[in-house]
């Protein structure tokens, strides 16, 4: 009985870490060799000096790269909700997906946003084995006092 019950708690453990790992995604940059227009898409772009100074009304001063979901695309521009912005210096601004007209003139390169397999695969198996790890300690902690008692007591004497 008491085997049976850890083989549960394993199992429910062994699910709550590929639960965990389904949704924990990690994701990184990879150069674009060319210039995205997919709705939906996530990606970074990084201005030219002059995109900067032109958009600084709109960015803020100094921004080198803008993250964001291009919303719409012509040949001319995109339109990013914009996710954060990130300084010259390293700062960063986190956004809320304000809309903003970015001409593509004033980007000098592309970076798109793709799942990284490897290290999501990586934090999802090291979620499952804490929960496994998880489980048996909690079964191995709590173990006494779930069985009922053989026989039922007598009326008081």
């Amino acid at each position: 009985m008491a085997r049976r019950r850890a083989r549960d708690v394993v199992r429910a453990a062994l699910a709550i870490g590929l639960a965990f790992a389904s949704v924990t995604g990690c994701y990184r940059y990879v150069g674009s060799e060319r210039a995205p227009s997919l709705g939906g898409t996530e990606l970074r772009a990084h201005l030219t000096d002059s995109g900067s100074s032109t958009l600084a009304p709109l960015l803020g001063s100094d921004v080198a790269s803008v993250d964001g979901r291009i919303a719409d695309a012509t040949e001319a521009s995109l339109v990013l909700l914009v996710a954060r912005t990130t300084k010259r210096d390293g700062a960063s601004s986190n956004w809320t997906g304000e809309r903003v007209t970015i001409d593509r003139g004033s980007i000098a390169r592309y970076e798109l946003r793709v799942l990284d397999r490897k290290r999501t695969l990586l934090v999802g198996g090291l979620g499952a084995v804490a929960a496994v790890l998880t489980a048996k300690l909690f079964s191995l902690l709590g173990s006494g006092g779930s069985e009922p008692p053989s026989t039922m007591p007598g009326p008081p004497t």
